[in-house]
This record gives structure tokens, sequence and C-alpha cells, in this order.
């Protein structure tokens, strides 16, 4: 039997939950790890939903308001 190694998205969703939480863009975070921003953002959100844990609001996005 072979297991398969966890996706990247999963193997990184720690380390940029840290470095977004200490004040590090999503696309720097994506250069210093090699990989796309999306991915860097993807992982962030990753980091929570896996846990059953609610997303905190991303900087500078604006939530919509109804009305």
């Amino acid at each position: 039997m072979s297991l398969r190694e966890p996706p990247l998205v999963d193997r990184v969703c720690d380390q940029v939950r840290q470095m977004y939480e200490g004040g590090v863009s999503f696309m720097k975070i994506g250069n210093k790890l090699g990989i796309p921003t999306g991915m860097a953002a993807a992982a962030y959100q990753r980091y929570y939903v896996s846990r059953g844990l609610p997303v905190p609001p991303r900087r500078g996005v604006h939530q919509r308001q109804a009305g």
C-alpha cells in the first residue's frame, strides 16, 4: 500500500496562515514559497475550513452589503 503525499495546498496552509497573519501579502507569500498567488489565498482559507473554523475576513477585501 502506498500513501500519497497531501496536496501542496494542504502542505503549505499553516505556513501561509502564519505569514499572512504576520502582515505578508499573498503575492509575497507566493513568491517566497514558489506557488501562485491564488494558491496562497486558497491555502489560507483551507487552513480554517479543514479545521472547521470560520475563515476570518481578508485584509483589504470589502464585503458587499445587500441593499
